[in-house]
């Protein structure tokens, strides 16, 4: 027990005496957070506080394993999962460093994550097994390392998205650090509560710096090891368990940080379509300052809530089978609920938008099927009368109401060549081919068309049916303005004997 205790001050004190320092050089190199519309600081503050708590973890852990021989016949006993655990968490960090000095993309960030995640995979951890007691087991088999990697790359990326209020990741991480140590000594895996120990005191020396108002940040170097960190120590004390009792008491413990950043990839992906690399102002420490609460109470408020729920998911300890995943489902189920009251999603607007997108992909495609077959008639066209009747299948079946171009003759004269679809049909029941659009209005637009003979543009007066959705209309407009950029009349063959020589175009 004194050892325990020697690991988390040693690593606690440390990280006291250097975080002056971190702040000192953090200042010099230029290495601050400077505030915009995204975030909640007002100025320029230090960002690579978490290079202090990962110095003074590793020097305590190390000093731990050098002086305490019983340490360190632990540590020979898992020296592989151990080593690959710490010098994959370092890299991750790099990483993060990296991306706090210079700034690197999501992808890239992401991509190493998978690396380290494999690395541990390697190492001999992973979720291989998930039993439920006695009464059955789930041999995940080929699905192991998939659902390893995905679950320490889930648990980083939470981490790191919720370093968005002073104190928050710091604290909910050390929340968990613990319950996590608490669980590799109840499983018999002292180096990792070591480790989850040398972590814990750490962040906490780190939060009296970090606490509101903060006078230093983590940044992603400090995020991404600790979020690593619990998620890889979490994966080997499942491997070692075996059981989905011990990994639904990580899921709670996470709960936060996995469940926001499934409902960030949720509202980036299928509400908003958009990279869910790209940072936004949605995860759940907005939501609840949306709510008009303060950055303290907010910060409590989500300690609350992680502390009750990991501590009622610890008692499952001590029941068996299935009421143990029942209580666990129970706990993860008011976590569902708790994230649906503040907003931070809305099943009917996700299922709302899971068929909007559906929808658009399905009128996409069809379009597109179309568009490539009217391709592969403009290779036919070699006179102008052929590209005007090609260019008016290409109306027709990208849902284009009428087309109308002017076309000035040698001897002065304008020539009106026009297309319209069928007049015996009203608009409303006007429809495009075998996709069934419905048209809802119409857009009007003015097209350049490139010359053959003359340097002045001709103009293409088109009527674009509007369907239901304008980007299902815009997608059709890009496909037809494709059609003109790649087949224009510019790059028909002069023949003159198949051209009207009264047709000047």
């Amino acid at each position: 027990m004194i050892t325990y205790i020697i690991t988390f001050f040693l690593s606690f004190v440390l990280c006291i005496c250097f975080m002056p320092l971190v702040i000192g050089l953090a200042r010099r190199a230029n290495l601050v957070d400077m505030p915009n519309a995204r975030k909640i600081h007002q100025k320029a503050i230090p960002r690579v506080g978490g290079i202090a708590f990962i110095a003074a973890m590793c020097i305590s852990l190390v000093a731990v394993i050098i002086f305490v021989s019983s340490v360190r016949e632990q540590f020979a006993a898992m020296q592989k999962q151990v080593l690959v655990l710490i010098v994959s968490s370092l890299f991750i960090s790099l990483v993060g460093l990296v991306d706090d000095a210079r700034g690197l993309s999501g992808r890239l960030k992401f991509l190493s994550l998978i690396l380290g995640s494999v690395a541990i995979c390697w190492s001999g951890s992973g979720i291989r097994s998930l039993a439920v007691g006695t009464v059955f087991t789930l041999e995940l088999g080929f699905f192991s390392w998939p659902l390893t990697v995905l679950w320490i790359t889930g648990v980083t990326v939470g981490v790191n998205f919720l370093d968005g209020l002073d104190g928050l990741a710091g604290g909910l991480s050390s929340i968990s650090a613990a319950a996590i140590a608490i669980l590799a000594f109840y499983l018999g895996l002292p180096v990792i509560g070591i480790i989850m120990l040398a972590v814990l005191g750490s962040v906490i020396g780190f939060l009296f710096f970090n606490y509101n108002p903060a006078k230093v940040f983590m940044g992603d170097c400090g995020s991404m090891f600790l979020g690593f960190m619990l998620g890889a120590s979490s994966v080997i004390c499942t491997s070692k368990s075996g059981s989905i009792e011990t990994l639904g008491i990580f899921a709670v413990a996470l709960g936060i940080p996995i469940i926001d950043t499934a409902c960030t990839i949720i509202r980036r992906v299928i509400i908003e379509r958009r990279s869910m690399f790209h940072a936004e102002r949605g995860h759940i420490h907005h939501r609840l300052l949306d709510l008009g609460l303060g950055q303290r109470h907010v910060v409590v408020i989500l300690y609350i809530v992680t502390a009750v729920t990991t501590g009622l998911a610890m008692f499952t300890l001590l029941t068996k089978d299935y009421k143990t995943l029942a209580i666990l489902l129970c706990i993860l189920l008011l976590y569902m609920l708790f994230f649906q009251a503040i907003g931070s999603y809305n099943v009917r607007q996700i299922v709302a938008s899971l068929r909007r997108n559906a929808s658009i992909k399905q009128d996409t495609n069809s379009f597109r099927m179309r568009f490539e077959d009217i391709q592969l008639e403009f290779r036919q066209a070699t006179t102008f009368d052929q590209w005007w009747k090609i260019i008016s299948l290409a109306a027709s079946s990208l849902g284009f109401w009428s087309l109308k171009m002017d076309v000035a003759n040698r001897d002065g004269s304008v020539q009106i060549l026009e297309w319209r679809r069928d007049s015996d049909l009203t608009l409303s029941e006007s429809k495009s081919g075998e996709g069934g659009l419905i048209a809802e209005g119409l857009l009007a637009i003015s097209l350049p068309v490139r010359n053959r003979r003359s340097k002045d543009m001709l103009h293409l007066h088109t009527e674009v049916c509007v369907d239901e959705s304008l980007e299902s209309t815009g997608t059709r407009l890009t496909m037809f303005m494709r059609l003109l950029d790649e087949h224009s009349i510019a790059e028909l063959p002069i023949q003159p004997k198949e051209i009207p020589e009264d047709l000047q175009c």
